[in-house]
């Protein structure tokens, strides 16, 4: 075999190895996905508060779906500013195929179209599901399920739902024993270490020194119950509430100056 030849088989049996690895420990993560969920969980766990439970389930179900290999809607249940929407993010930061995540609400359900995939795992975000929506969204999503499957695509979906009552948690409950796929992970109702743990993790963020009868004054008024809403909004504008009081501190001190002068 001449000089070009062996070239050429060179190439072919390196750009070979190429896909291999590539479909080995890019395109399949089911075989080797020790390092994004160990990633997943240390970052929830130190940015998600109070939810270790959640955070354990939620890894545990996205493992099931990879040891299984199986797709799987995963339901976020709770209260407003629980921890939902940040469980949210920091999954679909972590997620290995960012061109392959979609984000839907209930209002735009009928226009869900999964994405077209030759390798890898999807990701479908369905935010603000409620009551009045929730079944119609886990039909679609099963719908939507049964057609990929054909096509061999498999989809971690994330549907937040947020329950303000026990009637609306009822519903949720009653409705998820009919659908396949599913993994419920419930979170706690915000308590008052929650809201002090969202306010000290702003403050830091925005570079901010209070004192321990500051952050109680600051988290005594968010936790005040707001009858319009049937409860306290957990960690819901806290960061509005810390610009806000930021501001306030930082115009005081200028009044305080002019005064001096």
């Amino acid at each position: 075999m001449g000089g070009f030849g062996k070239m050429i088989v060179d190439l072919i049996i390196f750009l070979a190895a190429s896909y291999f690895f590539y479909i080995s420990f890019v395109g399949q993560p089911n075989y080797n996905p020790e390092f994004w969920l160990n990633n997943l969980r240390g970052e929830l766990k130190v940015n998600v508060f109070n939810q270790e439970d959640a955070v354990d389930k939620l890894v545990n179900s996205v493992f099931w779906s990879l040891d299984n290999n199986r797709s799987s809607i995963i339901v976020l249940s709770g209260e407003v500013g629980v921890g939902k929407s940040y469980t949210s993010t920091i999954l679909t930061r972590t997620f290995p195929w960012q061109k392959q995540i979609v984000f839907f609400t209930p209002e735009n359900r009928m226009d869900v179209v999964f994405p077209e995939m030759t390798t890898g795992w999807g990701l479908v975000i369905i935010e603000d599901c409620s009551m009045d929506s929730i079944f119609h969204v886990l039909t679609m999503l099963e719908e939507q399920l049964e057609i990929t499957k054909n096509k061999g695509s498999k989809f971690f979906i994330l549907v937040m739902y947020t329950h303000r009552n026990e009637l609306e948690l009822d519903t949720l409950m009653s409705v998820l024993p009919t659908h396949r796929y599913y993994h419920h992970i419930p979170f706690k109702p915000a308590d008052r270490e929650l809201v002090r743990n969202c306010f000290k993790r702003e403050l830091i963020a925005e570079d901010v020194m209070v004192t321990e009868e500051e952050l109680e004054e600051l988290v005594e008024e968010h936790m005040t119950f707001i009858p319009e809403a049937r409860g306290h909004p957990g960690c819901k504008s806290v960061h509005t509430k810390v610009v806000g009081y930021v501001s306030q501190k930082s115009l005081q001190s200028d009044r305080d100056s002019v005064d001096i002068l």
